[in-house]
Formats: C-alpha cells, sequence, structure tokens
C-alpha cells in the first residue's frame, strides 16, 4: 500500500495519510519550510483487513499509519525515497 508521509531534515515522519478515492473529497498534507512529502511503499505490518476483502476499517488503517510514524523514518537515497527502521 502506498502513502504520503510528510517529514523533517532529519526523516522524522510527522505526518501520514493514503490517498482517497477520487469521489471522496480532497486531502492535502501542507508542508511547512524545512519539511517534505514524500510518496512511499508502506511496509507489511502483518495482519491488516480482512481474510476475504483484505481492506481494513479507517480505525486499522489509522493505527497502521501512527505504528509507521512511530517505528520508521524516510531515508533519501540515490535510489529514491523509501522508509527504514528507526
Amino acid at each position: 500500500m502506498r502513502a504520503f508521509v510528510l517529514y523533517d531534515k532529519d526523516g522524522t515522519i510527522t505526518s501520514a495519510g493514503v490517498p482517497t478515492a477520487t469521489d471522496t473529497g480532497r486531502q492535502a498534507l501542507l508542508n511547512q519550510p524545512g519539511t517534505a512529502v514524500a510518496e512511499v511503499e508502506l511496509p507489511d505490518l502483518g495482519a491488516y483487513g480482512t481474510a476475504t476483502t483484505g481492506q481494513g476499517t479507517g480505525e486499522d488503517l489509522t493505527e497502521r499509519l501512527v505504528q509507521v510514524m512511530a517505528e520508521y523514518r524516510v531515508d533519501i537515497s540515490s535510489h529514491g525515497t523509501s522508509l527504514v527502521r528507526k
């Protein structure tokens, strides 16, 4: 699953979000001076959603994003932007 993350110069993630379907309205991550936004692939964090749909609830997704923010940082290398464990 892909997500957008807002991060500072040290790679610390300060906010994260998953793009919504086009018909649900607009959402944005607004960066401030000293921050940047990148689209990254979320790591596999174990069970997510139901076995039949593979989709979780909004609360499941929120928990997953909070876990990523706590355990990962953004790494900018010559290979692009990715998440790495802290």
